[in-house]
C-alpha cells in the first residue's frame, strides 16, 4: 500500500472517530434537561447520547410523524440541521400548564402549535447550546445559523435535500426518583411501597445533521496515540473514500519554473526567447492544486507513448502531497 493510501485512511477513521464523540454534546444535553426541570417543576436527569450514521431513507423512517420539530440554518434557504422532541415533551407541558390535557404516557398524544409555544424556553436554551457550539468549535459558523422554523412534524421542516450520508445524535432524560411520584399520586405510602412504584418516564430529543456540521473535538483532544483502525463499514467512512476517490483535481508536468520582475514581464513580446538553462526532460515535476495552492506530488520522464507526448512516473507520490489531501 502506497504512503497517500496509508494517510488517507488513518485521517478517515479519525474524522469518523470525531464525528461519532458525544463528548461535545454534553454541555447542551445538561443544559436543555435544567430547561426542561424548569418548566415543569420536576428534576429531570440526563442519561445516554447515542450517534449513528447512515443513509436519509433509512434515517427517516426511524423519526416519529409528531413531535416538536425544529430547523436550523441559514436565513433564506433550507435547513441543513433537524432537532426533534418526542410528543411526550408536549404532552407534559400542557399537562403542567392546563392541567386537564392528556398524561405523557398517552401513546395517541398529538402536539399541537399551543405545545410549541408552551415548549419555547426549552428550544431557545437548545438553540443557544447550539449557536455556542459550533461558534467555539467551527469559528467560521455565520451568527445567523439559527431555528429558522418549526412545526409539530418533520415535515413542517425545509430540510436540506440532496445530502445522502446524515448524522443522527439521540439524547436521554429521566424523571429523577425524587420527582416520579409527583402528580401522580396523593397517597404517600404507596410511593414508599416498592411493589407500587411508578416506572421512571424517559424521553428523547435527537438532532440529525450532515456529518460535515457535526462539532468535532480539537485536534489536541484527540489521542493520536491509540492505534488506528479504519472502520470500512461506517456508511460516513465509505461515503467519504468514494467522494476522494471520484474527485478530479488539474494535474501539471512543469518543465522549469523560472522568476522575473514585474517590469521584465510586461516587456515581453511575441517571438521574445525565455531562456530555460535548468531543464531536464528526464525530471519533469508534476504538481496539483490542493486546497489553495498548487503542490507536488511526482517527478517523471517525458517521453513518447503510442505516437503521443507523455509522461512516465520515476519516483514514489510524494509524502507532503499526502499531508495536504484532507478528507
Amino acid at each position: 500500500m502506497t504512503i497517500l493510501k496509508k494517510k488517507l485512511e488513518m485521517k478517515a477513521d479519525l474524522s469518523g472517530r470525531a464525528v461519532n464523540d458525544v463528548e461535545v454534546w454534553k454541555p447542551l444535553h445538561s443544559s436543555v434537561a435544567e430547561a426542561f426541570t424548569d418548566l415543569l417543576g420536576l428534576t429531570w436527569e440526563i442519561e445516554n447520547i447515542e450517534s449513528t450514521s447512515g443513509v436519509w431513507d433509512e434515517m427517516r423512517s426511524s423519526i416519529a410523524r409528531d413531535g416538536l420539530y425544529y430547523g436550523m440554518g441559514e436565513p433564506g434557504v433550507p435547513c441543513p440541521v433537524l432537532i426533534g422532541f418526542d410528543a411526550d415533551f408536549g404532552a407534559l407541558v400542557s399537562e403542567k400548564s392546563l392541567r386537564f390535557l392528556p398524561a405523557a404516557d398517552d401513546a395517541t398524544y398529538k402536539p399541537s402549535s399551543l405545545d410549541l409555544i408552551l415548549f419555547s424556553p426549552v428550544a431557545k436554551t437548545l438553540e443557544a447550546e447550539l449557536k455556542e457550539l459550533f461558534s467555539i468549535l467551527e469559528p467560521s459558523r455565520p451568527a445567523s445559523f439559527a431555528f429558522r422554523n418549526k412545526g409539530t412534524a418533520p415535515t413542517d421542516i425545509d430540510l436540506l435535500k440532496g445530502i445522502e450520508i446524515w448524522t443522527k445524535v439521540i439524547f436521554s432524560i429521566r424523571e429523577s426518583d425524587g420527582d416520579r411520584f409527583g402528580g401522580h399520586s396523593d397517597d404517600d405510602s404507596e410511593a414508599s411501597d416498592p411493589d407500587k412504584a411508578v416506572p421512571r418516564r424517559r424521553l428523547n430529543f435527537q438532532i440529525i445533521l450532515p456529518p460535515n456540521l457535526v462539532p468535532k473535538r480539537r485536534l489536541q483532544d484527540i489521542d493520536l496515540g491509540r492505534p488506528v483502525v479504519l472502520n470500512l463499514d461506517d456508511p460516513w467512512t465509505q461515503h467519504m473514500r468514494r467522494s476522494l476517490d471520484e474527485a478530479l483535481v488539474p494535474v501539471r508536468a512543469v518543465v522549469e519554473t523560472c522568476r522575473m520582475s514585474v517590469a521584465d514581464c510586461t516587456r515581453l513580446h511575441i517571438g521574445q526567447i525565455i531562456q530555460l538553462p535548468g531543464v531536464s526532460l528526464q525530471s519533469v515535476k508534476l504538481e496539483t492544486k490542493m486546497k489553495a495552492k498548487s503542490v507536488d506530488f511526482g517527478v517523471g520522464a517525458l517521453g513518447i507513448y503510442k505516437s503521443h507526448r507523455a509522461i512516465k512516473l520515476a519516483e514514489d507520490i510524494c509524502y507532503e502531497f499526502s499531508q495536504e489531501v484532507d478528507i
